[in-house]
């Protein structure tokens, strides 16, 4: 890829329209600038402020979704997947998740998931020959709060459900632990709906197929 080639997003604004449906309230297209120093395929972008419309939501919380860093605009939608054990003073960050749906969806990598147990410090419930639940600590993800309502700031949602598929393997050693084996390593969790109805903030995905030789980004 060259120096002259740029990357850009085209980015949404979701909302709850008038009628209880959720609609897209504008969009507007990000061009991901690289910083000098940085190489033309693998970089990290410089932060503008942006504004994704000239006419906010009524909604506070989908307002302040509608302007801010590059940066926070990108981490609204890819964000970390965080496991937390009750009274611990630290979260421990094991992977990543994409939002791709306004209601509270995220996909994120089965073996994310499944990172309590594999670590041991979560405890896996079986009920009826699956996987039902992580005692001990819990997963969600952590959503930055725009530095113009709360600087610095995290929300830390909670997954309410995840679904992942695999068949589960017991063992027959007694120092080695039962264990989901992956069909694919894909989960899909859903984040509970927000207080003040505002929506989540996923990014597009593309529906063009891929050419061959074409550079694909992440």
């Amino acid at each position: 890829m060259g120096d002259s080639t740029e990357i850009g997003i085209l980015k949404p604004l979701w909302t709850r329209r008038q009628d209880g449906r959720w609609g897209v309230h504008d969009v507007k297209g990000i061009t991901l600038k690289r910083k000098p120093e940085h190489d033309a395929d693998f970089f990290a972008f410089d932060s503008d402020l942006e504004m994704l419309t000239s006419m906010p939501p009524t909604n506070l919380g989908d307002m302040f979704a509608s302007f801010g860093s590059t940066d926070f605009l990108i981490k609204q939608s890819i964000v970390p997947v965080v496991a937390w054990i009750q009274d611990s003073p630290v979260l421990r960050c094991v992977g990543t998740a994409f939002v791709v749906s306004c209601s509270g969806y995220v996909v994120t990598a089965s073996h994310v998931v499944l990172d309590p147990q594999d670590s041991g410090y979560g405890k896996v419930m079986e009920w009826n020959g699956n996987i039902k639940t992580v005692e001990g600590a819990a997963l969600g993800v952590l959503i930055p709060t725009n530095p113009a309502r709360l600087p610095d700031g995290f929300e830390f949602r909670p997954f309410q459900e995840a679904w992942y598929w695999g068949e589960w393997k017991k063992s027959p050693l007694i120092h080695e632990a039962d264990r989901l084996a992956s069909l694919i390593d894909i989960a899909v969790c859903k984040l509970p709906e927000r207080a003040d109805g505002s929506a989540y903030q996923p990014l597009n995905l593309s529906l063009a197929p891929f050419v061959r030789g074409e550079t694909a980004c992440a």
